[in-house]
């Protein structure tokens, strides 16, 4: 919000409050996404979530990811998008030393409730 130098006023003001506020404008931005849910793991807990272990280099390591319940309505027409990414800035400590992680996309699966349109999201997603 930007607080802009006008005044408006509604009603008469009391000694203990003023009838009157700044006016403000809402700093907007397009965008053409909208992140609405997300989920980490801790891949040195592959095998077990409770204890750490060295992952194997060349091992497979099976995965599940929870990601944080929410409600969306997604719009006809929109698509739904699983960004996989090594870090989270913000919201996830950066490891010192980052490994390569490679993605086996035809053993990977996506699950999530719809309500409405849910013959159209299991469709689109296989």
């Amino acid at each position: 919000m930007t607080t802009l130098v006008g005044r408006t006023c509604w009603g008469a003001s009391t000694t203990a409050d003023s009838a009157c506020y700044k006016q403000t404008e809402a700093d907007t931005t397009h965008v053409t996404s909208t992140v609405f849910s997300r989920g980490w793991a801790a891949l040195r807990t592959c095998a077990d979530a409770h204890k750490v272990a060295a992952l194997a280099p060349g091992k497979p390591c099976t995965l599940t990811l929870d990601l944080a319940a929410t409600d969306h309505a997604v719009p006809a027409g929109h698509r739904l998008a699983l960004i996989i990414a090594g870090t989270d800035r913000g919201f996830a400590q950066r490891v010192a030393d980052r490994p390569t992680i490679t993605l086996d996309l035809a053993h990977t699966s996506l699950r999530t409730a719809a309500v409405g349109g849910s013959k159209a999201l299991t469709a689109a997603l296989g």
